[in-house]
């Protein structure tokens, strides 16, 4: 738990190379650490490297096992997937990573830029749609559906988001900047 915690420490510093030897230490020492698994494989899948990706979804898949409803593992899990390019897996976890966390605005706009890959603009605003309602305080919901229907050149319908996250959050800079643009 020690290396754990410490790995966790030096990449938040953003110090990579002893965040990852920590978590390897971690690892050695209890294979079955399943926070420390995960991480191992979030971070394997912010990767380009295919084996490394590989080795991400054979770890994710694993932890799955033990763990079916981790919502943290099935977006990390679908993300390797999108990356290997296996679109259908991908949308399936996430699915599953959803209804595990409704409430994640993450994990809903994974699924948003996976329907996007997919030419599935209205599947994506019905996702964002839906965690804008599942988290009706949320000012980022309101302005990533904002961003959507933006760059759907839907400007009017843009404006009324930033409009509605502004008055969630009359200081929100990103609001008022997307707004403004």
């Amino acid at each position: 738990e020690a290396y754990y915690q410490l790995s966790t420490a030096f990449l938040a510093a953003g110090d990579g190379a002893r965040g990852g030897a920590a978590l390897r230490k971690a690892l050695e020492l209890n294979p079955k650490h399943q926070a420390a698994q995960l991480l191992m494989g979030q971070l394997m899948a912010g990767t380009d490297d295919k084996d490394y990706l590989l080795e991400a979804q054979k770890r994710l898949q694993a932890l799955l096992q033990d763990s079916p409803d981790n919502a943290d593992a099935l977006h990390a899990l679908a993300f390797t997937e999108l990356k290997l390019g296996e679109p259908a897996d991908a949308m399936r976890d996430l699915g599953r990573a959803m209804a595990a966390a409704p409430q994640s605005l993450q994990i809903a706009v994974t699924l948003a830029q996976a329907k996007l890959q997919q030419q599935d603009q209205k599947g994506a605003e019905e996702v964002l749609k839906q965690a804008c309602q599942n988290a009706p305080k949320s000012v980022a919901g309101v302005e990533v559906l904002g961003k959507l229907y933006s760059a759907e050149t839907r400007l009017a319908e843009a404006g009324q988001q930033f409009q509605r996250a502004l008055a969630m959050d009359a200081n929100d800079t990103d609001a008022l900047s997307s707004l403004g643009t």
